[in-house]
């Protein structure tokens, strides 16, 4: 199956119609396609797009995705959870879709927001958190839709459309996680469920340390000797952190740390 990002090879001058400008400042209105009519002569709607993300290069395969679809139409596009609010109040669109890490904070409280503020907006989570744990916060907040960025590119259109139909939509395979931990505490019944608590559970007291460490602003030198450990020691617990929080650097470890409450 072919990854989200793979679309971006597709990029070209015979794409350029389709899409006016491929990169937009803060707020601008990027073009769509016509979408043309139905057959008694109606212009049909399209769906009005706003996609979130502080990598250009995700911004980009989404980018190239929705240029595909006719019944699409991306307005915007953000860097920041302050822009992601902005632009939902600004254009309303139909579907918004946005990362859980940003730069300037939490994605949740992003959706609560673009939730309060524009409540026929759907927020569709395109993430690598691949963690049903961060699918039920998500869900909380008010997110519509959960997918992965490994997923197929087909899914962006399909999940967008779903949304928009009223409908909801998530990721299978956190999706098949989520009922194997439910029936596994129907089977526990009337003793302690460990099972549905969030991986952050298994971190040891060591890693804890050197999470704190790394949300200071620590380096794996400054850890280790403040620690007593071995340089190479301390990149060993790094990479364990960032495997049991599903994030994929120390910016990410920290800002999950920080939403788990372990950052005192």
């Amino acid at each position: 199956m072919k990854s989200l990002f793979d679309g971006r090879r597709r990029i070209s001058r015979a794409a350029a119609p389709q899409l006016r400008s491929r990169t937009a400042p803060e707020g601008d209105r990027i073009d769509a396609p016509d979408t043309g009519a139905n057959g008694d002569g109606t212009t049909v709607e399209p769906i009005r797009v706003i996609v979130v993300d502080d990598q250009s290069v995700v911004r980009m395969g989404l980018r190239t995705v929705l240029a595909d679809q006719k019944d699409m139409e991306l307005l915007a596009e953000g860097e920041t959870g302050a822009q992601a609010c902005s632009l939902a109040d600004r254009h309303r669109p139909d579907v918004l879709l946005t990362e859980l890490t940003l730069p300037d904070g939490n994605g949740l409280e992003v959706i609560r927001e673009i939730r309060r503020s524009s409540p026929g907006t759907q927020v569709l989570v395109v993430t690598i958190h691949d963690s049903e744990f961060f699918l039920l916060d998500a869900l909380a907040a008010g997110a519509a839709g959960y997918i992965l960025k490994d997923s197929g590119s087909k899914l962006i259109p399909l999940s967008i459309r779903t949304l928009h139909s009223g409908g909801a939509i998530l990721e299978k395979r956190l999706l098949n996680r989520l009922v194997r931990l439910a029936n596994q505490g129907r089977r526990n019944s009337g003793e302690e469920d460990v099972s549905l608590q969030p991986p952050v559970t298994s971190l040891s007291e060591r890693e804890l340390a050197v999470l704190r460490l790394i949300s200071q602003g620590s380096s794996n030198r400054a850890i280790g000797e403040k620690l007593h450990l071995a340089e190479a020691t301390v990149k060993k617990y790094v990479h364990s952190l960032k495997s049991k929080l599903s994030v994929s650097d120390r910016a990410e470890a920290a800002v999950v740390g920080l939403r788990l409450g372990l950052l005192e």
